[in-house]
């Protein structure tokens, strides 16, 4: 087997169930071949993605036949089949995105491994990295292969953005994107950070649109929530979103502004 995908979901303390079926359905309808798993919780978010080499490392043991492994996380989708990845004779490949300054950040999003005895032992020592890895870091093992890989001497073919495309515009206003990627990231943990039952998020139902600002207005895709700008909630406190009766109606947002705040006054009151 030249190529195997491979993922795994929680379903607690976050559902992620919905984003993992969503993914096997494009595995089927590329015609992927993948090792999709459900997993206990791991000590939420950071525990979920602290386990990742440690997945990788297990299916390298149990798929001997697969040449390359490539791990794609569980809420993203797979347009087209990647050919590309079949071709990698690096040791490892990862899209790495560009920041100002030269400096790129490794993404494990889209990440694959060549099924070798190098790679296993790298896989082992990233495996050990991540005992230590401080509990502060944002993406600890992108983090922590990132720091690791000079002194690991791997081979890394750097993919093109395509098989790692990360789509908040699309997501977020409904805009399709220029091209279509070969695996879009839909980032699920975002878009379904609180609940619907928190007032600062709308509720999921139909496309809607609302007024933020100066008469922009905002659109909420089916299924999708939204957080209200941190701008709008200074000039106009918190905007509570209500569900009037049955899903599909119309929502409405508390339009009154917050109240004027007086000016505050050093010294006794003038008599």
């Amino acid at each position: 087997m030249k190529l195997l995908c491979i993922s795994y979901y929680t379903s607690k303390p976050r559902n992620y169930k919905p984003a993992a079926d969503r993914l096997v359905a494009s595995f089927k309808k590329t015609g992927c071949n993948f090792d999709v798993r459900h997993i206990e919780d791991k000590g939420g978010w950071q525990g979920a993605v602290r386990f990742k080499p440690t997945f990788i490392r297990q299916m390298m043991e149990e798929h001997p036949e697969a040449e390359r492994i490539v791990w794609i996380d569980a809420d993203a989708i797979v347009h087209k089949y990647p050919k590309l990845l079949e071709t990698v004779r690096q040791d490892m490949a990862a899209y790495f995105h560009p920041h100002p300054g030269a400096k790129e950040e490794l993404l494990s999003g889209t990440f694959l491994v060549r099924n070798t005895a190098k790679m296993r032992a790298a896989m082992d020592a990233w495996i050990e990295a991540m005992k230590t890895a401080p509990k502060t870091l944002l993406k600890p093992e992108q983090m922590t292969l990132q720091t690791m890989l000079p002194q690991l001497g791997l081979k890394v073919f750097k993919l093109p953005r395509p098989y790692c495309q990360i789509s908040r515009r699309a997501v977020w206003s409904g805009r399709p994107d220029h091209e279509i990627p070969f695996i879009q990231h839909t980032q699920w943990s975002r878009e379904h950070r609180y609940s619907d039952t928190e007032s600062r998020m709308l509720p999921p139902g139909g496309a809607k649109s609302g007024r933020r600002g100066k008469g922009k207005p905002v659109v909420l895709l089916p299924g999708r929530t939204a957080i209200a700008p941190k701008k709008t909630r200074r000039r106009r406190g918190i905007i509570l979103a209500r569900r009037r009766g049955a899903e599909g109606k119309v929502l409405a947002r508390d339009k009154e502004k917050a109240p004027t705040q007086r000016p505050f006054r050093q010294g006794p009151k003038p008599k």
